[in-house]
């Protein structure tokens, strides 16, 4: 395209066309493309977990952080150049932030002597929610009992949200997009259902009522839906519903167990983790939300689980 008017406009009407001609000349971000978006994921080959990278368009993958120790959990800022994650360089689980574009490892930002796990960032990326084990005991009242905290990155304080510890690791799951609630599950009458945490008040509201287990929950990037996976004793299942549990449907079919989903940068697909039929080996997949189509996006003998999209960098 050439930038510049082939004829000088009527005067009124020069302060939008030279508008309208920044905007075209200006770079935009590239379209996400799921035939070429990266993947960051956790592969497990008979050993501990490591995270790894796909390439889509050659379908080759590498290690991702130059770290021997085992690493999974991965949470990819919102402007994709950032990933969080859980490693025990340092012995214990903790949570390290790792530039994309970096070498070597990422930098322990929850050093505590208890478990700290499951990141999730805040939509501006000057946050990180996560739970600890910090002042309980394993298996004093459920098997990984804790808190949910939030840690800002720009000071390094420290807060914690949560009033009533979970029983399990069972959240922070995603920030909605305005930055106001964070998903969670909690045990109700045996199963396990999806709350929105306030983050002014720390209060809860509880989002589903459904006789299976369902956690692993995050928002849409329109903050309309949420995903999460549905679990009964014999399979799991992708689910999407309005943020007040409405229009409850699920997308993934078949035998197996189906886990974490995520979202596509344009909320069309979700990207998860799928077992054989007789719940062994784990493979990455998408489903598109729109009509149900499945498709595999890697499937080796390893374990590959975990799996999210980076967003686009711009041109």
């Amino acid at each position: 395209m050439e930038c510049y008017p082939y004829m000088t406009p009527p005067t009124l009407l020069r302060p939008l066309l030279l508008a309208l001609l920044l905007w075209a000349c200006s770079e935009r971000p590239v379209r996400w493309n799921i035939e070429s978006a990266p993947i960051i994921y956790t592969r497990r080959d008979g050993g501990a977990p490591h995270l790894h990278r796909l390439d889509p368009t050659t379908g080759a993958t590498s290690p991702l952080v130059a770290d021997s120790a085992p690493s999974w959990n991965p949470s990819p800022s919102p402007d994709g150049t950032r990933l969080a994650y859980l490693s025990r360089r340092d012995g214990n689980y903790e949570i390290y932030v790792w530039g994309i574009s970096d070498s070597g490892v990422g930098r322990n930002i929850t050093n505590d002597a208890d478990y700290d796990v499951l990141p999730a960032w805040s939509p501006d990326g000057r946050q990180l929610a996560f739970m600890s084990t910090r002042g309980f005991e394993l298996g004093s009242i459920g098997p990984f009992p804790g808190q949910i905290y939030i840690a800002n990155l720009d000071d390094g304080t420290l807060r914690q949200v949560t009033t009533e510890p979970l029983t399990s690791s069972l959240g922070p799951g995603s920030w909605s997009p305005d930055g106001r609630y964070l998903t969670l599950s909690r045990e109700v009458d045996g199963q396990l259902d999806l709350f929105l945490l306030n983050l002014t008040d720390s209060t809860e509201r509880q989002i589903t009522h459904a006789p299976e287990s369902e956690y692993s929950v995050e928002f849409s990037h329109d903050g309309q839906w949420v995903a999460f996976h549905a679990e009964s004793d014999s399979s799991s299942q992708i689910v999407v519903a309005r943020i007040d549990g409405t229009d409850r449907r699920v997308v993934t079919q078949g035998p197996g167990f189906r886990y974490t989903p995520h979202w596509s940068p344009d909320d069309a697909w979700l990207l998860y983790s799928a077992s054989g039929p007789d719940g062994n080996g784990y493979d990455l997949r998408a489903v598109r939300v729109g009509d149900g189509q499945e498709i595999s996006l890697l499937a080796t003998p390893a374990d590959e689980t975990e799996g999210v999209w980076l967003q686009p960098e711009a041109r």
